[in-house]
C-alpha cells in the first residue's frame, strides 16, 4: 500500500482497484481488499448511485491523511495520474 495513513496504523496491505469503460470512464466496478475497506464505501456507492463517472470522483476532496485517498489514487490511476505509486 502507497497509502500514508494505512502505514502509519501499520496496516499497509491491501489495494483499491477500480475498473472503468475506456471511452467514457465510467465506472464498472471496483476491487478492495484489505483491513478497514468497509470504511471506503461510502463514496464508491454515492458515485454507483449517481452514475458518476472516475473523472467526477476524481475531483471528489479527500481528506489528508486518511484510508480514503486509496480511492482517489485508484480513481487518478485510470487517467495515470496517480500521484503516491
Amino acid at each position: 500500500s502507497a497509502n500514508g495513513k494505512a502505514k502509519g496504523l501499520g496496516e499497509a496491505v491491501g489495494f483499491v482497484k477500480v475498473v472503468a469503460d475506456a471511452e467514457h470512464n465510467e465506472i464498472l466496478g471496483v476491487h478492495m481488499i484489505g483491513p478497514s475497506v468497509t470504511e471506503l464505501l461510502p463514496a464508491l456507492t454515492l458515485a454507483q448511485l449517481w452514475d458518476l463517472t472516475a473523472d467526477e470522483v476524481g475531483r471528489n476532496v479527500f481528506a489528508h491523511p486518511t484510508l480514503g485517498e486509496a480511492v482517489k489514487e485508484a480513481i487518478h490511476g485510470i487517467s495515470g495520474h496517480m500521484i503516491h505509486l
